[in-house]
């Protein structure tokens, strides 16, 4: 958590965005279309880990769920949406912890307010799971004049709650203007030099 709190912002965002491009690369070489809704419950088969509810497993409030070894364990009675995000954080948790989801690990509510920066960053990773930045800047771009409640759609299309939505889109437009801006200081500002976005209308 320490080295977690020492990074920059930048170096936080360079983090994502490297993570989004890498679990797209995954999805397909594990053939799990790159399509909204992702196939949460595919993804995390195609990775070798099954899920199961934990029907006589008690769960604190603080918590939605545990992953241990190959098992997702879901709290029971969350809602679709909810269950979704369980499965994206355990992934996560997956992806880069391999080490200490081998010994068990919970996973706690989505974006819960004052908890460890470690639990904001898994679930930054499960919004980029559940919302690849490529399929994000696509989705805003076409529909951000078009569409009176955006968040309301974008959840929709995604499957990800609302309340997540609204967190998670801040995240992700931060990393779409941290990514055009350096694309400004390749090309040394010169605004003539960068080359065209198709999706450049949301960034007027």
């Amino acid at each position: 958590m320490e080295d977690l709190l020492n990074k920059s912002t930048q170096t936080l965002l360079c983090e994502f965005w490297d993570f989004s491009e890498k679990t797209e690369e995954l999805l397909k070489q594990l053939d799990v279309s790159v399509k909204l809704p992702i196939d949460i419950q595919n993804f995390a088969k195609k990775l070798g880990l099954s899920i199961e509810d934990a029907n006589l497993i008690p769960f604190s409030e603080r918590h939605y769920g545990y992953i241990n070894q190959n098992t997702i364990t879901i709290k029971a009675n969350l809602i679709y949406k909810e269950k979704r995000w369980v499965i994206a954080k355990s992934i996560a948790s997956f992806l880069i912890h391999e080490n200490k989801v081998k010994e068990g690990l919970l996973i706690a509510n989505p974006f819960l307010v004052s908890y460890k920066p470690a639990e904001f960053y898994l679930d930054s990773l499960a919004m980029l799971i559940l919302f690849p930045i490529s399929l994000f800047k696509k989705e805003v771009s076409e529909n951000i004049d078009e569409t009176n409640d955006l968040l309301q759609y974008l959840s929709d299309k995604s499957q990800i709650s609302q309340f997540q939505m609204s967190i998670g889109y801040q995240l992700l437009k931060q990393m779409l203007w941290f990514q055009r801006n350096q694309s400004f200081k390749e090309c040394n500002y010169d605004i003539t030099q960068v080359s065209v976005d198709q999706y450049e209308n949301i960034f007027v």
